[in-house]
């Protein structure tokens, strides 16, 4: 009955020439960089999970608002990406989906084995802006009129995993600055980075940071390879209660299960205590590490670990189920029901 179902066959015409397509738009620079593309695609153009990877990203990049802004030199050998949406708490619309898979194509290409553009770069961190969200999932502002569909959840699926397990497999350490919520998407955003770091709880410092999967509460499941990883992170029981209960998880819960590496000291912010952690893999008492060796060690943690060591297809078959659970629920009457509730308050 299952391979007969419409979605299968849906999911079936996506080849793996497809899931790995990517397109390189953008060239190494020594400045921040607001990513911002012209496309001929239009908002109201049909969002198809068969589409190639480019095709998705162009179409998606016409769809609301904010920005990734990529500084390749935060600091000595380590490069900063900031969501940037603070009037939607940082959650990504179609076109910061987009502009997230230009910034990691930038990055496979500046660490690739051959390249000589940036020999310096070993360590990656990625935040929010302004101070008061890390992320908020996907933007709903803009996916009311064109993204709130099955079809749709399954494009931007397909595209925000092909993003993330990229960004997880490069040979750079990364970490998530996480300055205030990873909510939903947000929090599955923070499990694809290698570290994570957290401040501790402040009176009067706005929203508490804590990184939740408050997707059940929306009607849907993980889409963009979140469960999987948090299954790798944290293990099979405390995967099952975070996920399922919606549980939110501030900086101690988070150092005792393993999710949170690091926490910010008193006065310091997220973002530093994080290029503080990434020091150790630069060099240590003031002599710089090889920086292609440091780069061999992650190649090889990465090449191991694979989700779970296991082989290409069988990664591309974990998340193919993702998306199908995904895809059952996104758009569905209850997850169309959350997100009306959810503008209603907001009004």
């Amino acid at each position: 009955m299952w391979l007969t179902s419409p979605f299968h066959l849906i999911m079936l015409s996506l080849t793996f020439r497809q899931l790995l397509s990517r397109s390189v738009l953008y060239g190494p620079s020594r400045t921040l960089l607001a990513f911002s593309y012209t496309t001929d695609a239009s908002p109201a153009s049909l969002l198809s999970p068969t589409d190639s990877l480019p095709t998705i990203r162009n179409k998606l990049r016409a769809i609301g608002e904010g920005s990734v802004d990529f500084n390749p030199n935060y600091a000595p050998g380590i490069a900063l990406i900031t969501l940037n949406n603070p009037s939607r708490h940082n959650a990504l619309s179609g076109k910061m989906m987009a502009e997230l898979a230009d910034v990691v194509d930038t990055l496979e290409r500046w660490t690739s084995f051959d390249s000589k553009e940036r020999e310096d770069l070993v360590g990656l961190i990625l935040t929010g802006s302004e101070g008061k969200s890390f992320c908020a999932g996907l933007d709903l502002s803009a996916a009311k009129s064109h993204l709130l569909t099955p079809s749709a959840g399954l494009t931007f699926s397909v595209l925000m995993q092909n993003t993330l397990t990229r960004l997880r497999g490069l040979p750079l350490f990364s970490i998530a600055g996480i300055n205030g919520p990873a909510l939903g998407g947000g929090a599955e955003l923070a499990t694809a980075c290698d570290h994570r770091c957290m401040p501790y709880p402040q009176a009067g410092s706005g929203s508490t940071p804590r990184i939740q999967f408050v997707q059940v509460r929306m009607g849907v499941t993980p889409g963009w390879g979140g469960g999987a990883r948090l299954v790798e992170i944290v293990g099979r029981t405390r995967a099952l209660r975070l996920l399922g209960s919606t549980e939110a998880v501030d900086a101690a819960a988070g150092m005792e299960m393993g999710l949170v590496d690091v926490v910010a000291g008193e006065r310091e912010s997220v973002v530093e205590a994080a290029a503080r952690y990434l020091g150790a893999y630069i060099g240590v008492g003031g002599e710089r590490s090889a920086v292609e060796a440091v780069r061999g060690m992650k190649r090889i943690v990465a090449n191991a670990t694979r989700l779970g060591t296991v082989m290409d297809e069988e990664i591309e078959n974990a998340q193919q189920f993702e998306r199908e659970v995904f895809g059952r629920c996104w758009g569905s009457e209850e997850n169309l029901k959350a997100v009306n509730k959810r503008r209603e308050k907001k009004h």
